[in-house]
C-alpha cells in the first residue's frame, strides 16, 4: 500500500460510530467535518476513520484500554506505517479514542521492535476532544453495563481510577512529548450522559479511507 505524505486517522469514542460520532447533532447528516471541511484546511492530508468494537449495551467484550491499543498499532502495522517511517502521521481523537492513543504511544515507545519504532517516528502530532485523562462520572454507564464483561473496561475510565492516573504518569515522561505535538481539547459546561432507550446497535469498521 502506497502512502501519501500526510495521513490524518480520527479515533472515536466509548460507544460511538466512527463516522456518526465526527458529525453535528440534529436531523441533518449530511455534513461530516473530518470529510467536508478538513481538506479545505489541510491540503494534501488523506483522511482516515478507525474503529473499534466497544458498544456498551449487551456486550460480550473483555477487552480493555490496552487491548484496544495493541489492536490499533497491529492497524497501523498491517496498513503500512511500520516499514515507512518517513510519512507524517497526525490523530483526531475523542473522549476513550485519546485514551486508546494514549496508551499506544507509551506501547510504541517502550517496545524495541523495529516495526513499532518505525510508526512512532512517523507520528508528528495529535488533537484530543474531551478525553478522560483524570476519569469521568460512571453512574449511567454502570447501569448499562454492570455484570456484563465490559464493566472492567468501563470502571477503568472512572473518577477514582489507578489504571488512568499510571497511564497519565507514564505519558508524561515519555522522550517523545519533546517531538510529537500534541492539543487538548475540553468542554467547559455539562452536557448530556447516555441512556438506555432502545436496542443498541454498533457497526465496527477498521481503518476506513474517506472519498
Amino acid at each position: 500500500m502506497k502512502l501519501t505524505a500526510c495521513s490524518c486517522i480520527a479515533i472515536s469514542g466509548l460507544s460511538s460510530h466512527p463516522f456518526g460520532s465526527w458529525q453535528p447533532k440534529g436531523a441533518d447528516h449530511s455534513f461530516m467535518w473530518i470529510r467536508d471541511s478538513l481538506p479545505k484546511h489541510l491540503r494534501g492530508t488523506r483522511a482516515l476513520l478507525y474503529g473499534y468494537n466497544t458498544k456498551l449495551h449487551e456486550s460480550n467484550s473483555f477487552q480493555r484500554i490496552p487491548d484496544l491499543a495493541r489492536e490499533l498499532i497491529n492497524q497501523l502495522s498491517t496498513y503500512g506505517w511500520g516499514t515507512q517511517s518517513s510519512v507524517h502521521l497526525a490523530f483526531l481523537a475523542h473522549s476513550l479514542g485519546g485514551l486508546v492513543l494514549k496508551q499506544a504511544l507509551v506501547e510504541l515507545d517502550k517496545s524495541q521492535d523495529p516495526v513499532y519504532k518505525n510508526i512512532l517516528a512517523a507520528v508528528r502530532g495529535s488533537v484530543c476532544f474531551g478525553v478522560p485523562n483524570l476519569g469521568m462520572e460512571q453512574t449511567h454507564f454502570y447501569a448499562i453495563v454492570h455484570t456484563n464483561p465490559n464493566e472492567a473496561l468501563v470502571r477503568d475510565i472512572g473518577e477514582d481510577s489507578n489504571y488512568l492516573r499510571r497511564l497519565d504518569q507514564d505519558f508524561a515522561k515519555r522522550p517523545f512529548k519533546k517531538r510529537i505535538k500534541c492539543y487538548w481539547a475540553f468542554e467547559t459546561a455539562e452536557s448530556p450522559t447516555v441512556v438506555v432507550s432502545k436496542p443498541l446497535t454498533e457497526r465496527v469498521l477498521g481503518v476506513r479511507r474517506l472519498p
